[in-house]
């Protein structure tokens, strides 16, 4: 992530894939003279607003309880992440998380884990690691979706490169499926396993966007091979600062994609 963005708190991920997936759950059809960020609201205020929590000066107040976070600043870092709602009731969020003590940069060991909550923002407690026999749980740049067979699974980028695991249930038990595969074309060279963010379409392929901000399609299944189909989107989008573009989101019900 870029400096900037690295100083947001987790929670500032978690609202923003929150409010997309219920923006575009919902009817977008806008009335003239709204834009799309008209469309995000504040985070509500589960618990009280604290001026000693992570995060930059910039970010200002903000509650601790909302999302995933170790409150005593003492035990973990926890990064990235994605909700999924259980057949429960409750919600599932998968990320990652390493050891406070090793400062921000040691996320290169970061494992992914599995947190529960009642209520979409939090607070969500810790479940512990998703795969702890394998590879000591090693995973970043967590993502989760269900599949078109009604299994789970959570891909893994960066430091287990397009990584699969999934599962029966969000309670696991994962198992390693295998890597994702990027065909052979012209555009290859922007299929690097950094950031991946991944959907299941409505035809029923798999698409995902990753760091280099090109959009690959796979037709036979999430392993792939994925199909890349361009360039990148990012400098044939105007209006935004295409200066360390990063963590592309893309979210299911309509194909948007945001970054940030």
């Amino acid at each position: 992530m870029n400096p900037t963005m690295r100083s947001l708190p987790f929670q500032s991920a978690l609202a923003l894939l929150g409010f997309a997936s219920s923006l575009f759950a919902a009817d977008l059809a806008k009335p003239a003279g709204k834009t799309f960020i008209d469309y995000f609201k504040p985070t509500p205020i589960i618990g009280e607003l604290s001026k000693e929590v992570w995060g930059a000066a910039a970010v200002g107040p903000r509650d601790p309880k909302n999302g995933l976070e170790d409150v005593s600043m003492k035990q973990w870092n926890y990064w990235d992440g994605r909700i999924l709602k259980g057949k429960d009731g409750k919600y599932h969020l998968f990320g990652s998380r390493w050891n406070q003590a090793e400062s921000f940069n040691n996320w290169w060991s970061s494992k992914a884990v599995h947190a529960v909550s009642d209520h979409l923002y939090g607070p969500y407690v810790d479940k512990g690691l998703c795969w702890p026999d394998n590879g000591g749980g090693l995973g970043h740049n967590v993502t989760a979706l269900e599949m078109h067979d009604g299994r789970y699974a959570i891909v893994v980028s960066e430091t287990r490169p397009g990584d699969v695991f999934v599962a029966d249930s969000l309670d696991g038990p994962w198992t390693h499926l295998g890597k994702i595969q990027v065909a052979d074309n012209e555009f290859k060279n922007l299929g690097a396993m950094s950031n991946v963010n991944i959907m299941l379409r409505p035809d029923g392929n798999y698409q995902i966007i990753a760091r280099s901000g090109a959009i690959w399609i796979s037709k036979s299944g999430i392993l792939g091979p994925y199909e890349i189909q361009g360039k990148s989107i990012y400098y044939q989008t105007t209006g935004i600062d295409l200066r360390d573009l990063e963590d592309p989101v893309i979210c299911t019900a309509a194909g948007s994609i945001m970054w940030w």
